[in-house]
């Protein structure tokens, strides 16, 4: 017996719940980067795998940490070109070609800056300095709990993984 694919299991759903499909060919759909739930649960999914536990089991990022991972988590295609990045960092001119599309990428990202912003502003993150501190019981740690029970954003799970074992240096991420 074959396995539903994921457009056969959404018509499925629709057709149980008497749901429309409601096609716009005015416009394109938006994409997910613009999505500020899709950033949230990837900010809560980067500060599971890279927060460094902090007083009273909070997590603590530095601020360009958490934006370079959330760029790669969101784009799992961009981890060879980390990987790269990281094993040429110490080979002078080639170091500085491979990374340079990769870093204009994520620092020019001001959708996750907005985001960031939001979620100070909520309270959910906390600035200290260059640091992002998330209460160990708030709702970050709730989301990521969920996307772990629940299988979801596997890809960017598996692509934060992977980005673990990836060395990242001070330098790497202050252009040098």
């Amino acid at each position: 017996m074959s396995e539903k694919g994921p457009i056969q299991t959404l018509a499925e759903l629709l057709r149980a719940s008497n749901g429309h499909l409601s096609v716009s060919h005015d416009r394109f759909a938006r994409s997910a980067f613009y999505d500020p739930y899709y950033r949230i649960m990837i900010v809560a999914l980067v500060l599971d795998v890279f927060g460094k536990e902090v007083a009273s089991g909070q997590r603590s990022i530095h601020a360009s940490r958490l934006k370079l991972f959330q760029f790669i988590g969101s784009r799992p295609w961009l981890l060879e070109m980390i990987q790269e990045w990281s094993s040429t960092r110490r080979s002078g001119r080639f170091s500085v070609f491979s990374s340079q599309r990769l870093r204009r990428g994520f620092l020019g990202d001001t959708t996750h800056d907005r985001v960031v912003d939001l979620l100070v502003a909520h309270g959910v993150l906390i600035r200290a300095g260059g640091q992002l501190i998330a209460s160990a019981s708030g709702p970050l740690s709730s989301l990521s709990e969920m996307a772990i029970s629940q299988e979801l954003f596997t890809a960017e799970r598996k692509a934060l993984s992977e980005l673990s074992k990836v060395t990242v240096t001070n330098r790497m991420l202050e252009g040098e």
